[in-house]
């Protein structure tokens, strides 16, 4: 038993009380003494601008081990990934058979290929929409600790029937996924909504459409998922807490947004470099980075934030290069743009302006980093360069003993 010197002549069952309310004392200043060391980073940007990206990359860079129920509904969700893209590239497909002239190939060759493409997804509807619309069910729900489904079947039995509808579709897709059509296709996908990870998941479609597959950490990174709702995860980095919280980006969860501001220490907006040319799903007539540059105006000229940390992340570097350097041209969209359309460095520098330009404030510099949210390398860096700027800006709460 533990012994105190002021409680020795006190009756057995008050000294027990004595000792617990001290325990319990003891521990309510340790909480408050972590809770204004606590870092609250608020992770805000359009919907698909690599925010759940970045808090997956945060819990790997910081050593924490995803969960079996997580990694169940990870395979899920990288099934769900492939049948929706390969399901919109013939989609599209059918549509462009009528606009002959983008095809250098021959007219008939087009026509019989998406004829019998059709043909397949026809008998193949029913299990396509087996594996995507249970998924539709499943969203992300507030928690402290981790990313949790709603869906209550979710269990290695659910995963394991999912698994028996979609090995049987891996030859369709490699087949597809082969074809002049299919990659047209997805070489313009920033006006058919396909997500770039098709690319990645179709380069590595022998081993994911293998039986028993477990997805990787890469796999985990490129998974795409609506966030639904709040999101909050809480890291310890370098002995301080970090709390991260997570807000879906659509306009239609965009209200979230503003019970989040409570509390804030910093403010990581992120945007997506690669979406010059692109619209928006809720809006097909609103370009994305001029809906990106509107919220991003909102949020830095917020009187509410003014002490607030708020660092801009141009994010997608890698996909910007690519698309660049496959002849898509800033100036399409942004005509004041002078520089060189081919140069990516130049087209950042560009974007940058543009954000920097939503600024009233002039005393202090913009803070931004040029990410690659999917490089685990990149973030890396990176945080740690945000991690000290959030961290100085706090200082004398972090003074603590």
């Amino acid at each position: 038993m533990e012994y105190c010197p002021f409680t020795a002549c006190i009756d057995p069952e008050k000294r027990d009380q004595k000792l617990k309310s001290l325990r319990i004392d003891k521990q309510l200043k340790k909480e408050k003494k972590l809770a204004r060391r606590r870092q609250r980073v608020l992770l805000l940007g359009t919907a698909e601008s690599g925010k759940s990206t970045f808090l997956k990359q945060m819990r790997i860079i910081h050593g924490e081990q995803f969960k079996e129920d997580e990694m169940l509904l990870f395979k899920l969700t990288i099934y769900q990934n492939i049948v929706k893209g390969m399901l919109l590239i013939m989609r599209q497909a059918k549509m462009l058979v009528d606009n002959q002239n983008q095809w250098t190939w021959e007219k008939k060759q087009v026509e019989d290929f998406v004829e019998q493409q059709l043909r397949s997804l026809d008998s193949l509807n029913s299990k396509f929409y087996a594996l995507i619309m249970p998924l539709k069910k499943q969203t992300q729900i507030e928690s402290s600790k981790t990313i949790e489904a709603q869906d209550p079947e979710l269990n290695e039995t659910t995963v394991s029937n999912k698994e028996k509808l979609f090995l049987p579709l891996v030859s369709h897709f490699k087949s597809l996924w082969s074809e002049k059509v299919a990659k047209f296709v997805f070489r313009n996908r920033h006006i058919y909504e396909i997500d770039d990870s098709v690319q990645y998941y179709m380069d590595n479609i022998d081993r994911i459409g293998t039986p028993g597959y477990r997805p990787n950490i890469p796999d985990i990174v490129h998974s795409r998922r609506k966030t639904i709702g709040i999101l909050e995860h809480e890291l310890l980095v370098s002995q301080i807490p970090f709390v991260f919280i997570d807000v879906g980006g659509q306009r239609t969860e965009r209200d979230n947004w503003l019970k989040c501001f409570a509390g804030i220490t910093a403010i990581l907006f992120l945007a997506s470099s690669s979406e010059f040319d692109q619209r928006l799903g809720e809006n097909p007539k609103k370009n994305k980075m001029r809906e990106s540059l509107e919220i991003f105006q909102t949020i830095v000229n917020n009187k509410i934030l003014i002490n607030v940390a708020i660092i801009l992340f141009l994010n997608k570097e890698d996909v910007l290069k690519k698309k660049v350097g496959a002849g898509a041209n800033i100036n399409s969209e942004f005509p004041q743009f002078k520089g060189d359309p081919n140069s990516p460095e130049q087209v950042l520098q560009f974007e940058l302006s543009l954000f920097d330009e939503m600024r009233r404030d002039r005393s202090k510099p913009l803070f931004h980093h040029f990410t690659t949210a999917v490089n685990t390398d990149n973030i890396r860096v990176v945080f740690n360069a945000v991690k000290d700027t959030i961290l100085q800006d706090n200082l004398n709460a972090l003074m603590l003993h």
